[in-house]
């Protein structure tokens, strides 16, 4: 939306990667808006917005869907790259307001800091693209509903003992589960006995953007009608990257060993703002406490994981159901489980994109740890 007063123009809109605003009225210096809900079943929080035409002025936003902000307020960022948190003490109310410079015309506020393909494409040329994995793949598993490549990263080892998948973007908002992902896939280059077990033992299939419209088109993706791609695990699936993924991995048998899907939790409080697993059956459970040990020790020095954080499963949403997690556990007999990485805030620490990589980093030893123990026993 446009607001024209004499010659200055402010724009404020979602027509890029990952945007997502609805603005409802434009007056003075105060901007009436709210997220866009289009494909919901139910309310969610997400939102992502560019404004342009504001150098010199302080404007007023006001979300009048309610309360829509985490742990840490608003994320900014004044070339849609590098972001930082504004705090919760610039909130007043459900909304919050900026003082442009005079040289700062355009700038992006959202929920979080977002994550697309384009950031995907850019951390591999910036950290990988110069160096020897022992033989890195970069393919398309499927094409989404409308058209785009379904990305998918597989690094090759030499023997091909197991095979591993990690997923992210069942829920097209969670943007930071993208983070850890990166500091996994830049852990396999460390020179450490974990990550050479890996390299040489372990395919590592990678699922960067399961609902690739959603992350692109900046939906929410929670609660998608009919139903997400996290619930999509059925035997009749309705999308084409979760069908793909389950086609895949029929071939797999006697080799697969490990599937993590990664997530961002609810908004904020309690545990929404740490990092916990959405635990297996209790049969499962023996082999989920072997894995907390390794990443419990593992992710000391980065944010900290606790299994006391994790949540049971029978209870409150954690039941069974065609879920991603269900589906490896129960039809291909694989540990599998759902990691919640938060949005703003682990524990009293901020989240960052660098210890969101670091977190990646311990997760991804924690994998060597388990798969090389898992293989001697």
């Amino acid at each position: 939306m446009e607001l024209i007063e004499g010659k200055e123009h402010l724009w404020v809109d979602a027509n890029f990667p990952g945007g997502n605003i609805l603005v409802e009225a434009m007056r003075g210096d105060t901007v009436w808006l709210r997220q866009d809900l289009r494909t919901n079943i139910d309310d969610w929080f997400y939102w992502n917005f560019r404004v342009q035409g504001a150098a010199g002025k302080k404007i007023h936003f006001f979300f009048t869907g309610g309360d829509v902000f985490g742990a840490r307020g608003p994320c900014f960022s004044a070339d849609g790259s590098s972001w930082q948190w504004l705090g919760r003490d610039i909130l007043v109310g459900d909304s919050f307001s900026y003082s442009f410079p005079n040289s700062l015309n355009q700038a992006y506020f959202a929920f979080s800091i977002p994550y697309t393909e384009q950031t995907w494409r850019s951390f591999l040329e910036e950290h990988l693209a110069s160096k020897e994995l022992l033989e890195r793949e970069e393919s398309v598993l499927t094409h989404s509903e409308k058209g785009r490549p379904v990305e998918k990263l597989t690094q090759w080892s030499k023997q091909g003992a197991q095979k591993i998948l990690l997923t992210a973007r069942h829920h097209a908002c969670e943007g930071m589960a993208n983070f850890v992902l990166e500091g996994l896939l830049a852990y396999l280059l460390n020179d450490s006995a974990e990550a050479d077990f890996l390299r040489n033992q372990v395919d590592v299939h990678i699922v960067p953007f399961v609902d690739k419209d959603g992350v692109e088109d900046g939906d929410q993706g929670k609660m998608r009608l009919p139903h997400d791609h996290w619930e999509d695990y059925s035997n009749a699936p309705i999308y084409t990257p979760t069908r793909a993924i389950m086609e895949q991995s029929l071939a797999w048998r006697g080799k697969f060993s490990l599937a993590i899907d990664l997530h961002c939790p609810a908004m904020r409080g309690d545990i929404h703002d740490e990092i916990f697993v959405v635990e297996p059956e209790p049969a499962w459970m023996p082999e989920m406490n072997r894995f907390y040990d390794f990443l419990e020790t593992e992710s000391q020095s980065s944010l900290p994981f606790d299994r006391k954080k994790s949540f049971p499963y029978g209870y409150d949403w954690n039941v069974a159901g065609p879920n991603c997690s269900d589906y490896f556990r129960n039809q291909r007999q694989v540990l599998a489980f759902t990691l919640e990485f938060p949005y703003a805030q682990a524990g009293s620490k901020t989240v960052t994109v660098d210890n969101a990589r670091q977190f990646g980093k311990a997760l991804g030893k924690a994998v060597g740890l388990y798969l090389r123990e898992t293989s001697s026993i």
